[in-house]
């Protein structure tokens, strides 16, 4: 599995232009998971948040515009995502205008948004990334680290024996360390601390 994008991007970008529906479908896989997650942390609210993101991927497909990059594509969602959210919300209720506006009116607004979108993106390229690791480790990597799992809760449930499960954890994290890119597995370690503890 090729992470985190696909391997041409500029064959992938030009399909996608050209209205390929395997290039949307594999656009829409990789993204939709982190992108209702980032529009639920606005609307507070699982429904609103999948219908904001499919109308962004449906506005997507009808506009088919240009991009020059992957990157310059994934920013585009988020920020469409952000800004249909936050539209949601001025509708549903004048006072949420208020408080949007009181939101907006704070420097550290964008900053705290650009550091929700980076968790975001760090999850979803750790959530494949797991994806690709022995069914094994994979499970154990799952049940330990994203779902916050005790050693001895992960053994009974598998019923593995603890040494085994540590024997696995490190194995896991040993190979999403050879498997993603030197500066990207540096900025999960940053961004998601907590999967890359001491195992």
């Amino acid at each position: 599995m090729n992470l985190p994008s696909p391997p041409d991007s500029q064959l992938f970008l030009q399909e996608l232009q050209a209205g390929d529906e395997g290039a949307f479908h594999t656009l829409f896989e990789l993204y939709y998971p982190s992108l209702c997650l980032f529009a639920e942390k606005v609307l507070r609210d699982s429904v609103g948040a999948e219908d904001v993101v499919e109308d962004v991927f449906l506005n997507l497909w009808q506009a088919k515009p240009h991009f020059n990059t992957v990157d310059h594509l994934g920013s585009h969602l988020y920020l469409s995502v952000r800004n249909a959210s936050l539209n949601v919300l001025k509708l549903r209720d004048r006072a949420s205008k208020r408080q949007h506006h009181y939101l907006t009116s704070q420097p550290q607004y964008d900053e705290e948004h650009l550091a929700e979108i980076t968790r975001q993106e760090g999850f979803r390229i750790l959530y494949e990334a797991v994806r690709t690791l022995p069914e094994q480790a994979q499970k154990i990597i799952r049940l330990s680290y994203l779902e916050g799992k005790s050693n001895q809760e992960v053994a009974d449930l598998l019923e593995l024996s603890i040494h085994t499960v540590k024997a696995q954890k490190r194995r896991g994290v040993a190979l999403l360390r050879d498997r993603l890119p030197g500066d990207l597995y540096f900025i999960l370690q940053v961004s998601l601390s907590i999967f890359f503890k001491t195992v």
